[in-house]
């Protein structure tokens, strides 16, 4: 056998010493072992090697060194989740609405009418005695007897053209009664007819008017239909005989002067004239049947408002339309002036950058939209049918306008939480058996929405073997700013740890990712009052952190990997032993053994060495950062029997396999920190006997 052969053997032993160093092959340059001179049944030193943890684990995107050294590994992933002030703003969605209002009482047409009754007419209906004494003293001057007339005959009134019948809601007819007789008028009643609806409309009653003058009575008309037919009857007069002589003229009279007073009517046939109606406030309500919201102020950015004005009135109607609870810059709204002939119209109401207060109703202090609506009558000064039910109405579509704040109570709502899965190879990459003992994540909240919004989080760890653990966060109630510090963000963290979660575990699997899901919602607790806000510049930003100190503890922590050793041990049992010999200076707060797996090409294992002693922990303070490092010296035997096994020319191992088994200090009894000044040196020795030698 050559000595040549032996060449591979130390490339060979600092494989298996990778399996403690857990750094990847292609960090160490085996092929500058390969010339090593080995002398047969001595000693010979091979190699040594270093390794730092701060080497092993350099700082990248999510290996990080703390200041004094601690490893940590930290995952942020910005945005995972980002909530738009449109989110909310475009679903208050403003419904049409619509008022409507009727006329009411509007004013009665003049009425003003003069019948008059003569003192022929009043001798006429008298005995013949005084017919004879009337008509010989007509145009003479005499004493004026007392006269007392029957009933007369019933007199028609002129009837007038600008009403043919109206309802009267209020008001009166009132009776003037003009005294044109030389003599003083002791008594007089007269009857006033309605001939159209055939009744009594009232007795008027008159006493002591001197000549000259007049007296007055008058008749309510509330509740009373009034045609434009009326007549008049004299029930008795009586005069009284003159103290002097008087001119006796039987074209002197009586004049009835009647005029309505204070009338309004509600329905009829009338020329309607001319005349302005009290201001009516209305509102529209702008909440919605679907959406719970309670809005107080609004602001509205483009907000051209459509709207369909409907007249059921018989005149035309000028309409002066206001919004008094609207202002831009501080100032009133000018008010919109429509013309509204009867039937319908369309046109705008520009809201364009309003603010506008919704609260004005005591009865319903939201969602309300105050219109004062002021009608004027311009009047045609044709006869036209009008009723109170007659109404204009006028609807608004106000889906397109723009909303740029609101406050009041926004309704209660939910967001699915959907996140595209965070990566964690970097941590499975450690292996199994490996427990962080103080990891933190945390839920990072920028908020400037004026809302309570709480979030249910589900994290769930996964490894690429399906298995999973749920980490069960706590419930987090973000932050948010109140309506006098609308235009500001208000920070939140929630940081998830041992202490209200399941972190532990889940990181415990390893996972190789984290699946992100859960719920926002808007109002949990429902309507507590009106302090809710949304800006048109709000936003909702969640962002997450994994913040994983290296601080572990390790029970049974594996790690395995092969090598392809290829025909390195062919032949080599003519040797009587192969004994490789490791001395370790630890200060890593580690202790391992190690198990060596020799299989043929196809894996079929052929020997073994198992749980032999690598390396004793470095000695950590309380803290759990090494002060002390521990000495090792341990010794892996090839012997002729293991040799025969695995190193002959036609039987022999191809593939090295092994396997690692690590403890933190004290057999993973106490946390410990892995710091970038953790060191293990190694030196390797090499001893070969051949077989006879």
């Amino acid at each position: 056998m050559k000595y040549h052969q032996l060449k591979w053997l130390p490339s060979l032993v600092l494989l298996i010493i990778l399996g403690f160093s857990a750094c990847k092959k292609a960090d160490l340059d085996l092929n500058k072992y390969q010339d090593v001179k080995l002398q047969p049944g001595i000693v010979t030193p091979l190699a040594s090697v270093s390794i730092t943890a701060g080497k092993i684990l350099k700082q990248d995107s999510i290996i990080v060194h703390d200041p004094d050294g601690l490893i940590r590994f930290v995952v942020r992933k910005d945005s995972i989740v980002t909530i738009g002030a449109d989110s909310i703003l475009r679903n208050i969605s403003l419904p049409k609405s619509n008022v409507n209002f009727t006329l009411g009482e509007i004013d009665v047409p003049a009425i003003n009418q003069s019948p008059k009754i003569t003192l022929q007419d009043l001798v006429n209906v008298s005995d013949a005695q005084t017919q004879q004494f009337f008509t010989y003293y007509n145009g003479k001057d005499t004493i004026f007897p007392a006269l007392s007339s029957p009933a007369g005959d019933t007199n028609a009134v002129a009837k007038p053209t600008n009403y043919e019948f109206i309802h009267i809601s209020k008001g009166y007819l009132r009776f003037t009664l003009t005294n044109n007789f030389p003599t003083v008028l002791t008594k007089a009643q007269v009857v006033i007819y309605d001939n159209k609806y055939k009744r009594t409309l009232g007795t008027l009653n008159y006493a002591n008017i001197l000549p000259a003058s007049k007296g007055q009575d008058s008749i309510n008309m509330k509740g009373v239909t009034l045609s434009n037919d009326l007549s008049f009857q004299i029930l008795s007069v009586d005069l009284a005989k003159s103290g002097t002589k008087v001119r006796i003229n039987l074209n002197d009279d009586l004049t009835i002067d009647i005029q309505g007073v204070g009338m309004k009517t509600t329905w009829g046939r009338a020329i309607i004239p001319n005349q302005i109606i009290q201001t009516q406030m209305l509102a529209l309500n702008l909440g919605s049947p679907t959406e719970d919201y309670k809005l107080r102020n609004v602001k509205f950015g483009a907000a051209v408002i459509p709207y369909i004005a409907d007249s059921k009135f018989a005149e035309t109607l000028n309409l002066s339309i206001q919004f008094p609870d609207a202002t831009v810059a501080g100032n009133p709204l000018s008010p919109n002036a429509i013309t509204l002939p009867k039937g319908s119209k369309t046109g705008n109401f520009d809201l364009s950058n309003a603010n506008i207060f919704l609260g004005a109703i005591d009865t319903q202090t939201h969602n309300m939209l105050r219109v004062a609506v002021a009608p004027s009558i311009t009047s045609s000064g044709n006869l036209v049918d009008f009723d109170s039910s007659d109404y204009v109405k006028i609807e608004i579509d106000p889906a397109k306008i723009i909303i740029d704040y609101v406050d009041g109570y926004m309704g209660q709502k939910t967001w699915n939480v959907n996140v595209d899965d965070v990566n964690f190879d970097a941590l499975a990459n450690l292996g199994k058996g490996l427990t962080l003992t103080n990891p933190k994540m945390s839920i990072i909240v920028k908020n400037s929405f004026g809302i309570p919004i709480q979030l249910e989080l589900s994290l769930v760890a996964k490894d690429n073997n399906g298995g999973s653990v749920d980490m069960q966060p706590p419930v987090m109630k973000f932050g948010y700013p109140t309506i006098p510090q609308a235009g500001t963000t208000v920070d939140s963290k929630f940081d998830i740890d041992k202490t209200n979660s399941k972190i532990v575990q889940a990181l415990g699997l390893p996972p190789t990712k984290f699946a992100i899901a859960g719920k926002a919602y808007l109002n949990k607790d429902g309507f507590t009052g009106y302090n809710d806000f949304v800006d048109k510049k709000s936003e909702l930003n969640i962002s997450f952190e994994a913040n994983l100190p290296l601080s572990i503890i390790a029970q049974d922590f594996s790690i395995s990997d092969t090598a392809d050793v290829k025909d390195a041990l062919k032949g080599l049992d003519q040797f009587e032993y192969l004994e490789l010999k490791i001395k370790t200076i630890n200060g890593f707060p580690l202790e391992g053994t190690l198990d060596l797996y020799f299989a043929d090409a196809n894996g079929v294992i052929l020997d073994s060495l198992t749980n032999t002693t690598l390396i004793a922990s470095g000695i950590p303070d309380a803290t759990g950062r090494v002060v002390t490092r521990s000495e090792n010296m341990t010794s892996i035997l090839l012997d002729a029997v293991k040799l025969s096994h695995m190193a002959t020319k036609t039987n022999y191992a191809q593939k090295i396999i092994f396997k690692s088994h690590f403890y933190t200090y004290n057999k993973g009894t106490q946390s410990v920190n892995i710091h970038t000044d953790n060191k293990l040196d190694i030196a390797l020795a090499f001893r070969a006997k051949l077989s006879g030698k």
